[in-house]
């Protein structure tokens, strides 16, 4: 891979969590990223509907790719909760129960009211694509995260527009991720790790292709 080659890339996305998760699946190849907002697409969103997880961000980055004119990245996730059944949509995690962060927390804890924590269990999936102007799709995959649980009340603890990690307890433990210990944290394989480790061979080649 060349050093002097570096690609500029369309960030794909507004969200500060998803952007700071794209980036740093982006380390290790030379890329110049560019925000959404630097080329006007700050506030451009596309229908979220249909398929699965891969195909939503497919289309994403296709789209993204075609109006900037740039190789794009872009990334769809969703929460998976069995015990819900058709009471929840995955692909409609952000967007469940309104637009703030406390809404969907609240609204979550309700429909769980009086579930059992052993039937409480969650997963996270998470597909990240990238796309050519032209509308080929060089890179895609997607990946399940480690299966957990959600607790009965939320830790104040959380990120901005990430607000399952707050409920979110991991095993054996079954504490939220800020009480995990740094073994526990390698050991941890979470859907962005399990993308990362499968984009890892289109990555590669896209961005060490001859000129």
């Amino acid at each position: 891979m060349s050093a002097e080659k570096t690609i500029r890339v369309l960030i794909a996305t507004s969200n500060p969590s998803k952007v700071a998760a794209l980036l740093r699946l982006l380390e290790p190849y030379p890329v110049e990223p560019v925000q959404a907002e630097t080329v006007g697409l700050g506030r451009f969103k596309i229908p979220e509907t249909g398929g699965d997880y891969q195909e939503i961000a497919e289309r994403k980055a296709v789209t993204f790719a075609k109006k900037s004119g740039l190789p794009s990245i872009a990334s769809d996730g969703g929460v998976e909760i069995p015990v819900l059944q058709g009471r929840w949509d995955g692909l409609k995690s952000r967007r469940f129960a309104g637009p703030g962060d406390e809404d969907r927390i609240e609204k979550l804890l309700t429909m769980l009211r009086g579930v059992p924590p052993a039937s409480r269990t969650v997963r996270f999936h998470e597909a990240v694509a990238l796309a050519l102007p032209d509308g080929t799709i060089v890179a895609s995959a997607q990946s399940a995260g480690p299966i957990g649980r959600l607790a009965e009340a939320a830790d104040p603890r959380r990120r901005e527009g990430f607000w399952l990690p707050s409920l979110w307890l991991y095993p054996p433990r079954w504490v939220t991720e800020w009480d995990l210990t740094d073994k526990e944290r390698t050991r941890l394989r979470t859907a962005w790790d399990g993308v990362a480790d499968d984009l890892k061979p289109e990555l590669t080649a896209f961005f060490s292709r001859p000129e």
